[in-house]
Protein backbone atom coordinates (compact mmCIF):
# COMPACT_ATOMS: atom_id res chain seq x y z
CA UNK A 1 0.00 0.00 0.00
CA UNK A 2 3.04 2.44 -0.63
CA UNK A 3 3.41 5.13 -3.61
CA UNK A 4 7.20 4.63 -4.84
CA UNK A 5 8.01 8.18 -6.10
CA UNK A 6 11.63 9.23 -6.70
CA UNK A 7 12.64 6.29 -4.24
CA UNK A 8 10.57 8.52 -1.41
CA UNK A 9 7.62 5.88 0.04
CA UNK A 10 4.49 7.72 0.59
CA UNK A 11 1.65 5.91 2.21
CA UNK A 12 -1.79 5.72 0.08
CA UNK A 13 -4.72 7.65 1.37
CA UNK A 14 -8.44 7.74 1.38
CA UNK A 15 -8.31 10.42 -1.98
CA UNK A 16 -5.81 8.02 -4.00
CA UNK A 17 -7.37 5.03 -3.24
CA UNK A 18 -11.03 6.13 -4.12
CA UNK A 19 -9.51 7.88 -7.66
CA UNK A 20 -7.04 4.37 -8.43
CA UNK A 21 -9.81 1.86 -7.83
CA UNK A 22 -12.52 3.92 -10.31
CA UNK A 23 -9.18 4.13 -13.03
CA UNK A 24 -8.62 0.34 -12.29
CA UNK A 25 -12.41 -0.67 -12.98
CA UNK A 26 -12.22 1.23 -16.07
CA UNK A 27 -8.96 -0.38 -17.79
CA UNK A 28 -9.74 -3.87 -16.40
CA UNK A 29 -11.17 -4.64 -19.64
CA UNK A 30 -7.73 -3.90 -21.91
CA UNK A 31 -5.62 -5.32 -19.67
CA UNK A 32 -3.73 -8.30 -21.52
CA UNK A 33 -5.14 -11.79 -19.73
CA UNK A 34 -1.14 -12.79 -19.65
CA UNK A 35 2.55 -11.33 -18.49
CA UNK A 36 4.15 -11.54 -22.14
CA UNK A 37 6.99 -13.18 -20.10
CA UNK A 38 7.58 -14.77 -16.94
CA UNK A 39 7.99 -12.17 -13.74
CA UNK A 40 11.94 -11.22 -13.76
CA UNK A 41 13.98 -9.12 -12.57
CA UNK A 42 15.65 -8.25 -16.00
CA UNK A 43 12.14 -7.12 -17.53
CA UNK A 44 11.34 -4.80 -14.48
CA UNK A 45 14.68 -3.17 -14.67
CA UNK A 46 13.62 -1.42 -18.34
CA UNK A 47 11.57 1.26 -16.53
CA UNK A 48 11.17 2.53 -13.20
CA UNK A 49 7.61 0.76 -12.81
CA UNK A 50 7.02 1.67 -9.02
CA UNK A 51 7.22 5.78 -10.26
CA UNK A 52 3.97 5.31 -12.49
CA UNK A 53 1.20 6.91 -11.68
CA UNK A 54 -1.49 6.85 -14.25
CA UNK A 55 -2.44 4.33 -16.63
CA UNK A 56 -1.62 7.05 -19.32
CA UNK A 57 1.90 7.46 -17.61
CA UNK A 58 2.49 3.85 -18.42
CA UNK A 59 1.83 3.79 -22.14
CA UNK A 60 4.20 6.81 -22.96
CA UNK A 61 6.80 5.00 -20.63
CA UNK A 62 6.77 1.99 -22.57
CA UNK A 63 5.49 2.79 -26.19
CA UNK A 64 8.66 2.40 -27.61
CA UNK A 65 9.05 -1.63 -25.87
CA UNK A 66 8.34 -4.45 -28.33
CA UNK A 67 4.67 -5.95 -27.45
CA UNK A 68 5.69 -8.48 -24.96
CA UNK A 69 7.26 -6.34 -23.19
CA UNK A 70 4.68 -3.44 -23.42
CA UNK A 71 1.89 -6.22 -22.18
CA UNK A 72 4.38 -7.28 -19.61
CA UNK A 73 4.74 -4.11 -18.06
CA UNK A 74 0.73 -3.44 -18.25
CA UNK A 75 -0.05 -6.43 -16.88
CA UNK A 76 2.27 -5.63 -14.38
CA UNK A 77 1.07 -2.32 -13.23
CA UNK A 78 -2.53 -3.19 -13.49
CA UNK A 79 -1.96 -6.25 -10.79
CA UNK A 80 0.49 -3.88 -8.52
CA UNK A 81 -2.10 -1.42 -8.41
CA UNK A 82 -4.93 -3.77 -7.55
CA UNK A 83 -2.95 -5.52 -4.55
CA UNK A 84 -2.23 -1.77 -3.20
CA UNK A 85 -5.82 -1.25 -3.11
CA UNK A 86 -6.49 -4.52 -1.49
CA UNK A 87 -3.70 -3.69 1.20
CA UNK A 88 -5.00 -0.30 1.69
CA UNK A 89 -8.87 -1.88 2.26
CA UNK A 90 -7.41 -4.66 5.11
CA UNK A 91 -5.81 -1.31 6.49
CA UNK A 92 -9.23 0.13 6.87
CA UNK A 93 -10.20 -1.78 9.29
CA UNK A 94 -9.08 -0.96 13.36
CA UNK A 95 -8.03 -4.32 14.45
CA UNK A 96 -5.40 -3.92 11.08
CA UNK A 97 -2.52 -2.30 11.82
CA UNK A 98 -0.09 -1.59 7.75
CA UNK A 99 3.78 -2.44 8.17
CA UNK A 100 5.41 1.37 9.24
CA UNK A 101 8.38 0.38 7.43
CA UNK A 102 8.20 0.00 4.12
CA UNK A 103 11.20 -1.30 3.07
CA UNK A 104 10.61 -4.01 5.34
CA UNK A 105 9.02 -6.97 2.64
CA UNK A 106 8.50 -9.44 5.49
CA UNK A 107 4.89 -8.79 6.33
CA UNK A 108 2.02 -5.96 4.78
CA UNK A 109 -0.23 -6.16 7.89
CA UNK A 110 -0.74 -6.78 11.49
CA UNK A 111 -4.01 -8.25 13.32
CA UNK A 112 -5.09 -7.53 16.60
CA UNK A 113 -1.54 -5.97 17.58
CA UNK A 114 -0.60 -9.81 17.66
CA UNK A 115 3.43 -10.38 15.72
CA UNK A 116 2.09 -14.17 15.08
CA UNK A 117 -0.27 -12.83 12.84
CA UNK A 118 1.34 -10.51 10.54
CA UNK A 119 1.00 -11.46 6.68
CA UNK A 120 2.01 -10.23 3.64
CA UNK A 121 -0.92 -10.16 1.89
CA UNK A 122 -0.95 -11.85 -2.33
CA UNK A 123 -3.29 -11.49 -4.97
CA UNK A 124 -3.84 -13.87 -7.58
CA UNK A 125 -5.86 -16.04 -9.27
CA UNK A 126 -6.32 -20.17 -9.66
CA UNK A 127 -3.59 -21.57 -11.66
CA UNK A 128 -5.11 -22.56 -14.65
CA UNK A 129 -4.67 -26.40 -13.97
CA UNK A 130 -6.70 -26.55 -10.77
CA UNK A 131 -9.84 -25.24 -13.14
CA UNK A 132 -11.54 -28.00 -14.11
CA UNK A 133 -11.13 -29.55 -9.97
CA UNK A 134 -12.41 -26.87 -8.49
CA UNK A 135 -14.94 -28.84 -5.78
CA UNK A 136 -11.28 -30.11 -4.75
CA UNK A 137 -9.80 -26.84 -4.28
CA UNK A 138 -12.37 -26.34 -2.40
CA UNK A 139 -12.30 -28.96 -0.16
CA UNK A 140 -8.32 -29.01 -0.23
CA UNK A 141 -6.95 -25.21 -0.46
CA UNK A 142 -3.82 -26.29 0.91
CA UNK A 143 -3.11 -28.17 -2.68
CA UNK A 144 -3.61 -24.41 -4.07
CA UNK A 145 -1.14 -22.93 -1.60
CA UNK A 146 1.14 -25.25 -1.57
CA UNK A 147 1.53 -24.74 -5.28
CA UNK A 148 2.20 -20.83 -4.86
CA UNK A 149 4.69 -21.05 -2.86
CA UNK A 150 6.36 -23.67 -4.89
CA UNK A 151 5.87 -21.78 -7.95
CA UNK A 152 6.52 -18.25 -6.92
CA UNK A 153 8.78 -15.93 -8.96
CA UNK A 154 12.70 -15.78 -8.28
CA UNK A 155 14.44 -13.15 -8.27
CA UNK A 156 14.86 -10.11 -5.64
CA UNK A 157 11.01 -10.67 -4.25
CA UNK A 158 11.41 -13.88 -3.77
CA UNK A 159 11.15 -15.17 -0.20
CA UNK A 160 9.24 -17.13 2.57
CA UNK A 161 6.47 -15.54 4.90
CA UNK A 162 3.27 -15.96 6.12
CA UNK A 163 0.59 -15.51 3.51
CA UNK A 164 -3.04 -14.50 3.25
CA UNK A 165 -3.83 -15.10 -0.68
CA UNK A 166 -6.86 -13.48 -1.81
CA UNK A 167 -7.73 -15.54 -4.93
CA UNK A 168 -9.91 -14.49 -7.76
CA UNK A 169 -11.78 -16.86 -10.08
CA UNK A 170 -14.94 -16.96 -12.29
CA UNK A 171 -16.61 -19.32 -13.34
CA UNK A 172 -18.55 -17.37 -16.14
CA UNK A 173 -15.01 -17.21 -18.09
CA UNK A 174 -11.04 -16.66 -17.43
CA UNK A 175 -11.45 -12.96 -19.14
CA UNK A 176 -13.23 -12.10 -15.93
CA UNK A 177 -10.56 -12.22 -13.67
CA UNK A 178 -9.19 -8.54 -14.08
CA UNK A 179 -13.02 -7.51 -13.30
CA UNK A 180 -13.41 -9.06 -10.70
CA UNK A 181 -10.18 -7.95 -9.31
CA UNK A 182 -11.72 -4.68 -8.81
CA UNK A 183 -14.53 -5.48 -7.56
CA UNK A 184 -13.99 -3.13 -4.57
CA UNK A 185 -16.92 -2.60 -2.58
CA UNK A 186 -17.60 -6.67 -2.37
CA UNK A 187 -13.76 -6.64 -1.83
CA UNK A 188 -14.32 -3.87 1.24
CA UNK A 189 -17.33 -5.88 3.10
CA UNK A 190 -15.18 -9.76 2.72
CA UNK A 191 -12.40 -8.10 4.14
CA UNK A 192 -13.99 -6.40 7.17
CA UNK A 193 -15.47 -9.21 7.76
CA UNK A 194 -12.18 -11.33 7.61
CA UNK A 195 -10.44 -9.04 9.52
CA UNK A 196 -13.07 -9.03 12.45
CA UNK A 197 -13.07 -13.16 12.65
CA UNK A 198 -9.40 -13.63 12.18
CA UNK A 199 -7.13 -14.52 15.37
CA UNK A 200 -4.32 -16.81 16.72
CA UNK A 201 -6.55 -19.98 16.72
CA UNK A 202 -7.18 -19.82 13.42
CA UNK A 203 -6.56 -23.38 11.16
CA UNK A 204 -3.82 -21.55 9.19
CA UNK A 205 -2.25 -23.42 6.80
CA UNK A 206 1.16 -24.58 7.14
CA UNK A 207 4.12 -24.86 4.53
CA UNK A 208 7.20 -25.72 5.76
CA UNK A 209 7.93 -23.16 8.99
CA UNK A 210 4.83 -20.38 7.34
CA UNK A 211 1.63 -20.35 7.70
CA UNK A 212 -1.30 -18.59 5.29
CA UNK A 213 -4.41 -18.53 4.58
CA UNK A 214 -6.92 -18.33 1.47
CA UNK A 215 -9.74 -15.69 1.00
CA UNK A 216 -12.11 -16.80 -2.19
CA UNK A 217 -13.38 -13.73 -4.09
CA UNK A 218 -15.64 -15.69 -6.61
CA UNK A 219 -17.61 -14.62 -9.59
CA UNK A 220 -20.53 -17.74 -9.95
CA UNK A 221 -21.91 -18.75 -13.40
CA UNK A 222 -25.13 -16.68 -12.93
CA UNK A 223 -22.73 -13.46 -12.37
CA UNK A 224 -22.83 -13.26 -8.36
CA UNK A 225 -20.43 -13.19 -6.65
CA UNK A 226 -19.30 -15.06 -2.79
CA UNK A 227 -16.46 -15.31 -0.96
CA UNK A 228 -14.58 -18.41 0.71
CA UNK A 229 -12.77 -18.32 3.64
CA UNK A 230 -10.65 -21.04 4.64
CA UNK A 231 -9.33 -20.45 7.91
CA UNK A 232 -11.25 -18.01 10.28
Amino acid sequence: MYIYLNHVVLPMNSNQYQSLKIELQKISTEIPQTWGAVQNDATDRLINLFSIQSYAELHHKIRNLPDNAQHYFQHRWFLWQCARCDEFIFATNGNVKPNPNPKDQTYDVEFNGNQALRFDIKSTKVPQKFHGVMSTVFRNPEILVHYYYTHQSTGVRSCMQNRIFVVHHSFVSTRNAMKLRCQWDFKEKTFTEYAGRVSDKAKFIKHGDVKSDVIFIIENRDGTLTRRFVAV
